[in-house]
């Protein structure tokens, strides 16, 4: 059975901030918290905006490339329509996150945390989420091929109608996690394929994955 995910709680009216320096005003201090706001068309590249704490806020139609969000928190946050490629969230933390129509090709998301979190309609291919922990995390209708899932913790994980072809998979167990409806082709797992024990896939599947055992099924 599915577990409910929370969703995010944004306020209703929360206050515009669309220009790169009213930004950096709101980074002001060490534990200053970025709340109740609403990024729209925000442009940035190359910046460091690691170690920020987010709460209650919207990124829509956002354009963030080769950012670094490292060690940054993301608290009630809503990314709709945005881009996120090759950006830093390594050892992030998100808490009741939403990403809808997102792309974040090449993305680090190494040892990143998310509690309650939704991907929909996503490109997440060739992101990295080495050693990242999930407690209720779905992903649907999006990719994530050739992404680094390895050693993972994954608890309440779920995925619908994604791809995930040739994906990394090594040493992340899939125990309990249902692929029927994913594009699983190609994927890499350990020798023995164990991260697979557990794991419920379709029949077409289980044919090809058989093959990574030396299995031949007529």
């Amino acid at each position: 059975m599915r577990e409910t995910i929370m969703k995010p709680v944004i306020g209703h009216c929360p206050e515009e901030c669309n220009d790169l320096s009213a930004l950096r005003r709101e980074c002001g201090g060490d534990n200053d918290e970025i709340a109740d706001r609403r990024f729209s068309g925000l442009r940035i590249q190359q910046e460091d905006l690691s170690g920020l704490s987010f709460g209650h806020v919207l990124f829509e139609n956002c354009r963030l490339t080769h950012c670094s969000f490292s060690g940054s928190s993301f608290t009630d946050a809503i990314f709709r329509a945005c881009e996120l490629s090759n950006c830093d969230f390594s050892d992030a933390y998100f808490c009741r996150a939403e990403f809808h129509a997102v792309k974040a090709i090449g993305s680090n998301f190494s040892e990143a945390r998310f509690f309650h979190v939704g991907i929909a309609e996503s490109n997440f291919s060739y992101a990295v989420f080495h050693k990242a922990r999930t407690d209720r995390f779905a992903v649907m209708r999006s990719d994530f091929s050739e992404a680094f899932l390895t050693e993972c913790r994954l608890k309440g994980f779920s995925a619908d109608e994604s791809r995930f072809r040739k994906a990394n998979l090594y040493r992340t167990a899939l125990k309990g996690v249902d692929l029927a409806t994913c594009d699983i082709s190609g994927i890499v797992l350990s020798m023995d394929a164990g991260e697979l024990k557990g794991a419920v896939v379709n029949m077409f599947q289980a044919v090809e994955l058989a093959k990574l055992l030396g299995v031949t099924v007529k």
